[in-house]
């Protein structure tokens, strides 16, 4: 009696007709899939063989699947394997490097599961080609640490170097350089490069094109691969710059439709390291390349404008402030500010902007931040006085550089000297009222200040200029052929001619210049805080007015001429010295023709 089979166990040919189902289904799939047995492939469909280069017959003829991965990934994959073949895994899911038949690596997911093959456990699974996937992955990956980098990186040669080690995860980068070309001006220079035969990357001017590989992709603004073949040919007709390479390939660097730079790999043993899908993506990722050294470039130079500026501010010879009108407060303060404010700069920047003036000085302030936020434009630099720590008042001017923002006032840079000794001194001129006094200080004969009172300012003037790190300058002038002057229309129009001199001279210096009779017809000019004054100009418009200018005498009017010796210093030099330095220029003036200046 026939007995009856269990439902659950499939006969011998419901075996091989469900073996033959799936091999029909397998080979016509789109995913690869295999049976391995004793470390062996015993199926694969063409896809699978497809995948990694090989045929069918390849696959099948006693060949290990170690040899279809990436070494560095073998130790993981055998495990995986064993325990598959070994019943210890259903089913599994992961990732690995793959080798094909030409050795070019790819990336590949498997689907695993353990099943009976022929009465015998079997590894099976199937497999996907990733790779496109994962370059895509990688060229994002690519992309982001390269934005990133632009953050993080301090220095533009940092930058250039975090470019080359994140291209260098998705090709080989072994010889590699940037090039930043300005294309009008026929100029590269390589601001970072490795290079494992040619060191030699010294900047090119007046560079032709057509004798450069870099220079050929600029002019051509698209990416450029070269084999041999095509290099050989190209350093025949044009030449090559440096060793030849196997292969070579570059990508221009273009920010609002200009080419900066070209950034190129090359290799001089491999003439198939590169193929056109390399070429793609560093095409793909070269446009965020360039807009990070453009940023970059650009940030290094607001970086080193700035370290300019607050060297200036922290130096400069006058005090410095900067003030946020709409918060109400100081932003910053030099050193030269609070030595005039006597605070110190936490209690400067501490302070209502307005309580430093005094009383009427803030009504002025006030009124003038009003006048400017309607768009009136009152005078940019007026005196104020200001309120020190110790309750001082102190006479300054301020030059403001006001600032706006979407055409409000906001702020202001200001620029603060202290005039107090001037007006000082002003003051104390203003009260010599007794004849004695006026004539103990000034020339009977012209009215300005008399030799000793110019030599005792120009003194006192020194010892200040020192002390705040500033500068003076003195100029010598001389009246030319005033012998003639005198003997051709008496000494009496000799006095009238000084005399007006000195008072176009009064006129066209600044307020707080001097000019004092220092002896005969030669009169000192004493210019003070002439840091960042064009002195040539200045002493020239003098020299100009007096010879344009008539001086009156009892019978008419005649034009004199003047020779000027001018010689300027921080302080260091002695009266004695400064005097003798004008004296030598003032030769040299004469001796040169007259009616002109000289420096010393």
């Amino acid at each position: 009696m026939q007995k009856n089979r269990p439902a659950d166990k499939p006969t011998k040919r419901e075996t091989i007709e469900s073996e033959e189902l799936f091999r029909s289904f397998s080979d016509q799939s789109f995913v690869g899939h295999y049976l391995i047995q004793d470390e062996k492939f015993v199926y694969v469909n063409p896809k699978f063989a497809d995948i990694f280069g090989f045929t069918v017959d390849e696959c099948l003829d006693e060949m290990h699947f170690k040899e279809f991965v990436h070494p560095d990934d073998l130790a993981f994959i055998e495990e995986q394997v064993q325990r598959r073949t070994a019943g210890e895994i259903i089913f599994l899911e992961h990732e690995f490097r793959g080798i094909k038949k030409n050795g070019k690596m790819i990336h590949v997911k498997v689907y695993g599961s353990s099943i009976l093959y022929k009465g015998r456990i079997a590894a099976s699974g199937s497999i996907l080609d990733i790779t496109e996937s994962k370059n895509n992955q990688e060229i994002n990956q690519t992309l982001f640490d390269i934005s990133n980098a632009v953050n993080t990186t301090p220095k533009l040669k940092d930058l250039y170097r975090s470019i080359h080690g994140s291209l260098s995860n998705v090709m080989d980068l072994t010889n590699f350089f940037i090039a930043i070309v300005d294309v009008k001006e026929h100029t590269m220079h390589f601001p970072y490069h490795v290079d494992t035969a040619d060191d030699d990357y010294s900047p090119i001017t007046d560079f032709d094109p057509n004798k450069s590989l870099t220079g050929l992709v600029a002019s051509m603004r698209k990416p450029v691969l070269l084999n041999r073949k095509q290099l050989e040919k190209r350093a025949e007709e044009n030449g090559v710059w440096g060793e030849l390479p196997q292969i070579w390939m570059g990508v221009p660097l273009i920010i609002k439709k200009e080419v900066i730079g070209v950034i190129a790999a090359q290799s001089y043993v491999d003439p198939n390291l590169y193929k056109k899908q390399d070429l793609k993506i560093l095409s793909k990722v070269s446009d965020q390349i360039a807009i990070a050294i453009d940023h970059k470039r650009t940030e290094d130079a607001l970086h080193e404008n700035e370290k300019k500026y607050r060297r200036l501010f922290k130096n400069a010879p006058a005090g410095i402030y900067e003030v946020d009108f709409k918060k109400n407060r100081f932003i910053d303060v030099n050193e030269l500010m609070c030595d005039y404010s006597g605070y110190s700069k936490k209690e400067f920047l501490s302070l209502d902007p307005l309580d430093l003036f005094s009383q009427d000085s803030r009504k002025v302030y006030r009124e003038r931040l009003e006048n400017l936020s309607m768009k009136k434009n009152p005078a940019r630099n007026l005196e104020y006085k200001i309120i020190n720590k110790m309750g001082e008042k102190l006479d300054v001017v301020l030059k403001n550089d006001f600032v706006y923002k979407k055409g409000k006032l906001i702020g202001a840079l200001v620029v603060v000297h202290d005039i107090t000794d001037r007006k000082l001194a002003e003051k104390k001129l203003k009260l010599l009222n007794s004849r004695l006094e006026y004539e103990a200080t000034h020339d009977p004969l012209t009215g300005g200040l008399n030799r000793r009172a110019i030599l005792d300012i120009l003194a006192k003037e020194l010892i200040r200029t020192k002390r705040r790190n500033s500068r003076l300058s003195i100029g010598l002038c001389d009246v030319d052929h005033f012998k003639q002057v005198n003997d051709t229309y008496g000494h009496q129009a000799g006095d009238d001619v000084l005399r007006s001199l000195v008072k176009t001279i009064q006129n066209t210096l600044r307020p707080y210049d001097l000019v004092g009779r220092y002896g005969g017809e030669e009169f000192l000019l004493v210019i003070f805080d002439s840091a960042g004054l064009p002195e040539e100009g200045f002493y020239e418009r003098i020299r100009e007015k007096i010879a344009h200018h008539k001086m009156p005498i009892k019978s008419g009017a005649i034009h004199i001429t003047v020779s000027i010796g001018i010689t300027s210093g921080a302080g260091d030099a002695t009266v004695d010295e400064m005097i003798a330095k004008a004296d030598t220029a003032l030769y040299k003036a004469k001796k040169n023709g007259r009616n002109q200046l000289a420096f010393s």
